[in-house]
Parts: structure tokens; C-alpha cells; sequence
């Protein structure tokens, strides 16, 4: 009987022992976990602020692109090339009466 007391503390002895490694073990995988975490969270801030500067930037890009093709389509504009390319300013209108060709004729 003596023996089989002593086994049964010998097994909650190890049972314990066994439940303490674990927890410690427990603990530094969630320490580990926790560190890797953090620095991924981190570099993703920077990457984030990243990206919304590259935003900003391509927004303003985009509004000097929307005003540069205002003021190059505007009329003044499109007059001042066109007489740079040679074309002129018609003060006289011809209109033209359609011909009615004989063959037409019923």
C-alpha cells in the first residue's frame, strides 16, 4: 500500500511538473506571438502613411492636370492657335442652294 501511495505522489509530482513546463511554455509562445505581432503592426502603420502621401500627392497631381487641360481647351486659347496655324476669322457667310440635277427630275 505504502508503495502504491508513493507512486500515486511520484504521478501528481510529474502531472504538476508537467502542467508548469507547459504553462511556462504557454507563456513564451505568447510572448513570441505578442513581439511578432507588434512589429507587424508597426511596419504596417508606416506603410499606411505611406501610401496616404502617395495619395495626397497624386491628388494634387490631378488638379494641376484638370487645370492645365481647362486652360488649354478654353476658346481663347484654341482662337490663338488656330492663328498661329494660319487659319482666319470668316466675316462673310456663303450659304449654298442645293442643285437639283436633271435626273432627279420626275
Amino acid at each position: 500500500m505504502k508503495k502504491f501511495n508513493e507512486q500515486k505522489e511520484l504521478d501528481q509530482r510529474n502531472k504538476r511538473k508537467a502542467f508548469i513546463i507547459s504553462l511556462f511554455v504557454l507563456i513564451f509562445v505568447m510572448f513570441g506571438l505578442q513581439v511578432v505581432i507588434s512589429n507587424l503592426i508597426s511596419t504596417s502603420g508606416d506603410k499606411i502613411q505611406l501610401m496616404e502621401q502617395r495619395y495626397q500627392s497624386l491628388m494634387v497631381q490631378n488638379e494641376d492636370l484638370k487645370k492645365q487641360i481647362a486652360q488649354n481647351t478654353s476658346l481663347a486659347n484654341l482662337q490663338k492657335l488656330a492663328e498661329e496655324m494660319g487659319f482666319k476669322k470668316n466675316d462673310s457667310v456663303v450659304y449654298l442652294t442645293p442643285v437639283v440635277n436633271v435626273a432627279m427630275n420626275y
